[in-house]
């Protein structure tokens, strides 16, 4: 062989490796750009655990407290505990206007709710007298009281917990009506 022959065997190998070499990094570099685009999320699941409303309770002291009984079933194969954050609780708005947060709502957080069992959870909504013109002294006329909480209670359609880390959406519907807070009797704390 030539030594012509050798060079044009040195540099069609040459060629061959730098044309690899370069689609390699570029596919490299298409992988790692691709891969850091951020994700879409999962949507949320709004099966994975169900709750049914069970009774509305008032508790009357230096505020005024509505307490949300609720049934919730986990419906999946694990195990689950509610969470944790307090930026996780919203209040639905009727006419589905959506959910606002309101930080005097709270919840058993990090009820535990073994798989295929229900289990009872307490919402609670806690109200100022002073704020809606509803004074500490009219929590004796249970008439005001009932007029007072259903009031309040227009105001709600139900309640929704967001878990961001399992993407679980736990809906609380409105079970109550005003008949029912009409009839309501205080319980003191």
């Amino acid at each position: 062989m030539a030594i012509s022959s050798w060079r044009n065997i040195f540099f069609r190998a040459a060629g061959f490796g730098v044309g690899f070499a370069v689609t390699l990094l570029l596919g490299i570099a298409t992988w790692s750009y691709f891969s850091s685009l951020p994700k879409e999320p999962k949507p949320w699941n709004t099966n994975a655990i169900k709750s049914t409303f069970s009774e509305l309770t008032v508790s009357t002291g230096d505020r005024l407290v509505a307490n949300f009984q609720y049934i919730l079933e986990n419906t999946t194969p694990y195990d689950y505990n509610l969470p944790t954050d307090i930026e996780a609780a919203f209040i639905q708005l009727p006419k589905t206007k959506g959910l606002i947060k309101d930080h005097e709502i709270s919840w058993d957080k990090g009820a535990f709710v073994p798989k295929d069992q229900k289990i009872a959870v307490t919402i609670n909504l806690t109200y100022d007298y002073s704020e809606y013109s509803f004074s500490q002294n009219e929590i004796a006329d249970l008439e005001k009281l009932s007029q007072f909480m259903n009031n309040r209670l227009r105001e709600i359609d139900g309640f929704v917990i967001l878990d961001k880390q399992t993407r679980y959406q736990i809906n609380f519907a409105k079970g109550w009506s005003d008949d029912k807070t009409k009839k309501a009797k205080p319980l003191s704390d």
